[in-house]
């Protein structure tokens, strides 16, 4: 590698072109032949595209040639110098295609310098044992001479593309930033094989036996009932009338022959400063009540001839003679709930 001043450009450099650096020209180019795209070190995930002919930088698309180029000799015949073939359209060459804005896209028989492009040492320093980064400087001659080839953050391009996407344009290294003017220039890395994976099961082997089979393997799922709750013995969820997440609802609401406001979980009557639920009954031979059915409503699961215990502390809010019959009840929600339990009482 050497330090050359105005190898490219000789004396044709004019006042317009001050920004330019002190170049590190390369003294031996890449291999001419095929790439896979032109990709800023500022985001690997974006490479150098064109659609309806005019260039940007989209999140990769393996299989679309519209993201690929293929090295070649230079238009304008500098040795050098390259050019960068579409492979999509093998008489387009990226070039400048708006000397106003220095937009740059693909041309077929455009001007053979606005094709030219020269690969420089990195503006940005890639990581270490990079071989293939480089700074893309046009080998235009007219006002955008030695400006850089770049990764803009402005989205103008056609194709509605938007953000992260950004258009591709000539600027003095500058304006977006170093590392969007350096690109690995050749082939990607392959992306990572996803060989299929088989797992076999076979149910017959039992390796501990010591485990319960009435155990359940429960995933943490945070936001939804266990991280906010915690785990806990009791199956009940919300066990304390709490109104739990808010993608796991622990009380569902019922009521039969009643046109009376659906019972509702209330944090303004607080018990032993726990939410408090409020029935209230607006005539004889209504039902009004709470349901639970376990985290997320997927039910509990009960040993046969085991003995389980419910407790709830009730207060009334009517007169003597007025005390409604209550009940706490197990059904099974599976076969059209059937009693399984059921405890009446009344409070005085």
């Amino acid at each position: 590698m050497k330090s050359v001043i105005n190898l490219l450009f000789g004396a044709a450099v004019s006042s317009a072109n001050s920004l330019l650096r002190e170049e590190s020209f390369l003294s031996v180019l890449p291999p001419f032949g095929p790439l896979h795209t032109i990709a800023p070190l500022a985001n690997l995930n974006l490479g150098m595209r064109h659609c309806t002919y005019v260039a940007s930088f989209n999140p990769f698309e393996d299989a679309n040639t519209d993201f690929s180029f293929n090295l070649v000799a230079s238009q304008n015949g500098n040795t050098a110098m390259v050019s960068f073939q579409s492979s999509s359209f093998p008489t387009y060459f990226l070039s400048i295609i708006n000397t106003t804005s220095g937009t740059v896209g693909i041309v077929a028989g455009g001007d053979v310098d606005d094709a030219s492009w020269s690969l420089l040492a990195p503006l940005y320093t890639p990581p270490p044992n990079t071989t293939d980064a480089f700074t893309i400087a046009s080998g235009s001659k007219g006002s955008w001479a030695g400006k850089y080839l770049t990764a803009a953050t402005t989205t103008t391009m056609p194709c509605s593309y938007t953000s992260p996407c950004g258009d591709a344009t000539v600027t003095d290294g500058t304006t977006y930033g170093a590392a969007r003017s350096t690109f690995i220039v050749g082939q990607m890395p392959p992306s990572p094989s996803n060989p299929e994976v088989f797992i076999s099961i076979d149910t017959t082997t039992v390796i501990n036996s010591n485990v319960n089979p009435f155990f359940m393997g429960c995933h943490l799922d945070y936001g939804f009932a266990q991280a906010p709750r915690g785990f806990f013995a009791e199956m009940i969820y919300g066990n304390a009338f709490d109104k739990g997440t808010q993608n796991s609802v622990s009380w569902s609401p019922f009521w039969i022959n009643s046109s009376a406001p659906a019972p509702s979980l209330t944090d303004y009557t607080a018990f032993s400063a726990k939410p408090s639920l409020g029935l209230e009954l607006d005539h004889d031979y209504a039902t009004l009540g709470m349901i639970n059915r376990g985290i997320g409503n997927a039910g509990m699961v009960f040993t046969g001839g085991q003995p389980y215990e419910a407790s709830v502390f009730v207060w009334c809010g009517a007169g003597a003679g007025n005390e409604p019959d209550l009940y706490m009840e197990l059904v099974d929600y599976t076969q059209g709930n059937l009693s399984l339990a059921r405890a009446d009482f009344k409070v005085s």
